[in-house]
């Protein structure tokens, strides 16, 4: 190798691996509720890295604090860096039929009841994914808490049987 052939430094390729394995996660989220994203659905988008390649660049992402897992779930992450706060929406229906939508105070608009429906129709699925995503995190929070107990249940079974057998070894 000569002095102007030189290599990457590792750290350096996998921090360019922790961006584009982020920009990938920031478009799925942006399918779905906006905030998080899985393992497998970057793994779909990026076949070309090894899993183990792809969880040195989550871990990357993790420690610089620009995702976390949420819970104590494996393979479902959430932005650190996500979509602004949701502003306020409201859609008024005025007494000629037109509905007003406003978005925040920057932003309204008037549609026809037509015009409302086809725009519901393209929000439609973003609302059965947040919908979805919300009570995903909901069962997965349960379960985690669940586990947590049913381990404590073991430890505690496991005591009893200890002290028992501790007993029963006891002379009368």
């Amino acid at each position: 190798m000569t002095a102007e052939q030189t290599t990457t430094p590792p750290q350096d390729r996998i921090e360019r691996l922790a961006d584009r394995v982020l920009a990938v996660g920031k478009a799925v989220a942006a399918q779905g509720d906006g905030r998080t994203f899985t393992v497998d659905s970057i793994y779909d988008e990026m076949s070309e890295i090894s899993r183990q390649r792809l969880g040195d660049a989550l871990k990357t992402l993790k420690d610089a604090r620009r995702i976390h897992a949420i819970g104590r779930s494996k393979g479902i992450y959430e932005l650190e860096e996500a979509f602004p706060p949701k502003r306020k929406i409201s859609l008024t229906t005025m007494t000629d039929g037109w509905r007003l939508l406003e978005v925040g105070d920057e932003f309204s608009i008037a549609v026809t009841p037509a015009e409302g429906a086809e725009v519901g129709g393209y929000l439609a699925g973003d609302a059965v994914r947040f919908s979805m995503s919300e009570k995903i995190k909901a069962i997965e929070s349960a379960l985690a808490d669940l586990r947590h107990e049913n381990a404590s249940l073991k430890q505690a079974l496991r005591d009893v049987r200890k002290s028992a057998t501790a007993q029963a070894a006891l002379p009368l």
